[in-house]
C-alpha cells in the first residue's frame, strides 16, 4: 500500500497533467532553458554555447521530461517542431508541484499533525494557491519551491531526531537551489541559525556548519563561476539588477496592493494570523526557523527593484514560500473550531476559482489587452480598477469555452473524439481511484 504522501503526489500530477496550459510557453525566460537541454542532448556537449539566467541546474532537471517528449512526439501528431519537449517544460512543473505536495504532507506528518491535515493543508496548497497557476506554466518557481522545503523538512528532521545526516541534506538542497536562484541563500542563514541553536557542544556546531554551508558555498561559487563565463559577470547573470534602498513599496504591495498582494491569489493565508500563535506553542523550534525563512524571503524581494514579478499571475517571486507559509493551516484542521474549520474550506474554494480565472485564459494576453488601451503596469499594481482577477472575470463571458487554456479543451479539438473520451473515462477513473486510496488511508491511519 502506498503512503500518504505518495498517493497525494500522484493524485495531483493526474489530476493537472490534462489541466496544464495549452500553449508550449508563456514566459521569455524558459525559452533559453529548453535551448540549453535541447543543445545538451542534441550534442552531448555538457556546456554548449547556449546561456540562462541562473538556469543551467532547471536545464538539467529538464532533460528526463525532453527525452519523454521527443518520445511523444515520434509518434503523437505536433502542432509544429518541437512543440511536445517544450511542453514537457511546463509538466515538469506539474511533476515538480506534486512532489511537493507529497513532501510537504510528509513534514506535517513529522510534525506530529493529523492524516486528515495532512492531506488537506497540501490539496489546498495544490489547488487553491498560485502553486495551482505555476504547475501549469514553464517559470522555475516550482523548482525552487520544491527545493526550499526540502531543506526546510530536512532542518524539521534534524530537530526532531537530532540526525546529523539530516544537516548535509539541508544544506544538499539549499546548495541546488542557490544555482536556481542565487538570492534564496538569504533563507539558509535563517535555517542554520536555529540548527545551531539546537546543536549543544561546540565540535558538533563546527562539523553542522561544515555539513551545511561548503554545499551552500559550492552553489554560490558555481553560479559566480558559470555568470562570469558566460556572462562576462560575477552577480547579475543577464539579469538587470535594479535594487531599492527602500523597502516600504513592495512590502506595502505584497501585503495591500490590489494587483498582486498575497491575500487576493491566496485566501487560505488569510487565517495565518489566526494560527501562527498555537503553530509556535506547539513547535517553538520549527516555528522560528519558519518564520526566519519567511521573514529573509521578504526581506531580499522587498529589496528588489522588480518586486512583483514583470508580467505574471500574482506575486511570483512568493511562490517558492508558499508551501512553508500554509503548515500551520495544519492547526485549524485538527484543532480548530468548527467555524474555523468551515472558514478554511471557503477560503480554499474560493481560491480555487481564483487559480481558474487566472488559467482560463493566458494572463499575458488579458495584460497586453489592457496596455494596448493605454493601461500601465503601474496602474495594474496600484490601481483596484485593473486588478487582474477582476479584469480576467470582466473577460470571461467573452472568450468561448473552446478557446480556454486548458489542455483538455485543446485535446478535444485535436483528437478523435473516440481518443477524447476514452482518455477522458479514464482519467476521471484514475482521479476517483486515487481519491478513494488517500480516503482510505486517512481513515485507515485515523
Amino acid at each position: 500500500m502506498c503512503s500518504l504522501p505518495v498517493l497525494l503526489a500522484v493524485f495531483y500530477i493526474v489530476i493537472m497533467t490534462p489541466l496544464m496550459g495549452r500553449k508550449n510557453g508563456y514566459t521569455v525566460d524558459a525559452t533559453p532553458s529548453f535551448q540549453l537541454t535541447r543543445a545538451i542532448v542534441a550534442t552531448g556537449d555538457w556546456f554548449p554555447p547556449e546561456k540562462v539566467k541562473q538556469g543551467y541546474v532547471y536545464s538539467l532537471v529538464y532533460i528526463p521530461f525532453y527525452a519523454a517528449g521527443q518520445v511523444l512526439e515520434a509518434w503523437l501528431p505536433s502542432p509544429e517542431p518541437d512543440w511536445i519537449p517544450r511542453k514537457c517544460l511546463c509538466w515538469m512543473n506539474t511533476v515538480l508541484t506534486g512532489l511537493t505536495v507529497g513532501l510537504l504532507a510528509g513534514v506535517l506528518g513529522r510534525l506530529g499533525y493529523s492524516p486528515g491535515a495532512q492531506a488537506f493543508v497540501p490539496l489546498a496548497y495544490g489547488f487553491s494557491t498560485l502553486a495551482f497557476a505555476y504547475a501549469r506554466y514553464d517559470y522555475n518557481k516550482c523548482l525552487a519551491a520544491l527545493l526550499l522545503l526540502s531543506a526546510f523538512s530536512y532542518a524539521v528532521i534534524y530537530l526532531v531526531n537530532k540526525n546529523p545526516r539530516a544537516v548535509i541534506g539541508c544544506g544538499v538542497a539549499m546548495g541546488l537551489l542557490v544555482t536556481v536562484r542565487l538570492e534564496m541563500a538569504a533563507a539558509g542563514v535563517a535555517l542554520f541559525g536555529v540548527i545551531a541553536l539546537n546543536t549543544d557542544r561546540w565540535a558538533a556546531r563546527r562539523n553542522t556548519a561544515l555539513a551545511f554551508w561548503l554545499p551552500i558555498g559550492l552553489g554560490i561559487g558555481w553560479v559566480l563561476l558559470y555568470n562570469r563565463i558566460y556572462w562576462g559577470s560575477d552577480l547579475t547573470g543577464g539579469y538587470e539588477w535594479n535594487f531599492q534602498w527602500n523597502p516600504f513599496p513592495a512590502l506595502q504591495g505584497f501585503f495591500f496592493s490590489p494587483g498582486k498582494n498575497i491575500w487576493f491569489y491566496n485566501p487560505v493565508l488569510l487565517l495565518l494570523p489566526l494560527v501562527v500563535r498555537a503553530f509556535k506553542q506547539r513547535h517553538p523550534a520549527v516555528s522560528g526557523m519558519w518564520l526566519g525563512m519567511l521573514a529573509a524571503f521578504l526581506g531580499v524581494y522587498s529589496f528588489w527593484g522588480n518586486w512583483w514579478g514583470g508580467w505574471a499571475w500574482g506575486p511570483r517571486h512568493l511562490v517558492p514560500l508558499l508551501p512553508l507559509a500554509v503548515i500551520p493551516l495544519a492547526a485549524v484542521v485538527d484543532g480548530g473550531s468548527r467555524e474555523l474549520k468551515l472558514l478554511l474550506v471557503i477560503l480554499a474554494a474560493a481560491g480555487w476559482f481564483i487559480q481558474f480565472l487566472g488559467g482560463y485564459t493566458d494572463f499575458n494576453n488579458i495584460i497586453l489587452t489592457l496596455m494596448n488601451q493605454g493601461v500601465t503596469e503601474v496602474e495594474l499594481i496600484w490601481n483596484p480598477v485593473w486588478n487582474p482577477i477582476v479584469n480576467h472575470s470582466r473577460f470571461l463571458p467573452y472568450i468561448p469555452i473552446q478557446e480556454w487554456d486548458y489542455g483538455w479543451i485543446g485535446l478535444y479539438q485535436f483528437a478523435p473524439a473516440a481518443v477524447f473520451w476514452a482518455l477522458l473515462i479514464l482519467w476521471c477513473g484514475t482521479a476517483a481511484g486515487l481519491g478513494y486510496l488517500i480516503h482510505k488511508a486517512v481513515r485507515r491511519a485515523e
